[in-house]
């Protein structure tokens, strides 16, 4: 072990290796987990090396049941020791924690996003780290109370001109705080909710009694509206990352009986207004 320590440089390398970790495992068992703690705080990032290991050991203990217990037991090591090694981060000065958080790594992935993905859950619920989250949550606001956040989403909902200047780029750089995205999504939605509901469930014109094919107001106001939301998902990237393109093609698509019964009324309405 102190040989490989020695010769290999890059020791997140050997973090994606079955064969390699399970070697660790067995190794650290016979000497209460030092080989564990010589390679972590060996590796050139202890952090990210710990929490990579951690999350390999669970995953290989979901098919290895006849370690499976052996494995765990490395996993939450290797958890500990990330912790640990948190708390002595956010020890050094004011922003350690934060620069740490903010650091990448070979593949250009964040501390924090590694942490996530890796779900170490005991490290992410550090004392150092959730400050750093409501940092970022809260922006510029960092000094609002919970009841000025209230009063903001209520006069975002109750005013729809408060939420369009909140939800535009103005140059008042409340759109780029997420908790005020937040609040301009969750408002977004609620109106959203309420215009579909106007438009199928309590029309203000019954549909039957209706010679007219123009479309009213606010049935122009919901067509304008699900075509803005299939536009935004097909030019924003993250909304394309993963699995997001499942939830585009189902909005271009016809899964359901109901949603082509919608999209042929809207083009049937479109066709006979022109």
């Amino acid at each position: 072990m102190q040989m490989v320590l020695e010769t290999i440089n890059r020791l997140n390398v050997l973090c994606c290796v079955r064969q390699f970790v399970l070697d660790l495992m067995v190794a650290a068992k016979t000497n209460d987990n030092q080989s564990l703690c010589d390679f972590v705080l060996t590796s050139p990032a202890p952090i990210e090396t710990a929490a990579k290991l951690s999350a390999k050991f669970r995953h290989i203990a979901t098919r290895e049941k006849a370690r499976a217990r052996d494995l765990a037991a490395a996993s939450d090591y290797c958890q500990a020791m990330a912790v640990d090694l948190m708390a002595l981060a956010a020890a050094g000065h004011e922003d350690a924690a934060a620069s740490l958080l903010r650091s990448v790594d070979h593949r250009g992935v964040t501390i924090l996003d590694l942490l996530i993905d890796c779900q170490q859950k005991d490290v992410v619920s550090h004392e150092s780290v959730q400050e750093y989250l409501t940092q970022i949550w809260t922006g510029h606001l960092s000094n609002w109370g919970s009841g000025s956040m209230m009063a903001l989403f209520l006069a975002s909902l109750l005013l729809p001109p408060v939420w369009l200047i909140l939800s535009l780029p103005l140059g008042h750089r409340l759109d780029r705080v997420p908790v005020v995205k937040f609040i301009s999504y969750l408002v977004s939605h609620l109106y959203l909710t309420a215009l579909f509901i106007v438009c199928t469930v309590a029309p203000p014109y019954s549909l039957w009694e209706s010679i007219d094919l123009v479309p009213r107001f606010y049935e122009c106001l919901l067509i304008a509206w699900l075509s803005g939301l299939v536009v935004s998902q097909l030019t924003n990237p993250e909304d394309r990352a993963g699995l997001g393109w499942i939830k585009v093609l189902t909005d271009l698509s016809c899964p359901h009986r109901k949603q082509c019964l919608n999209r042929k009324a809207v083009a049937f309405e479109i066709t006979q207004f022109r």
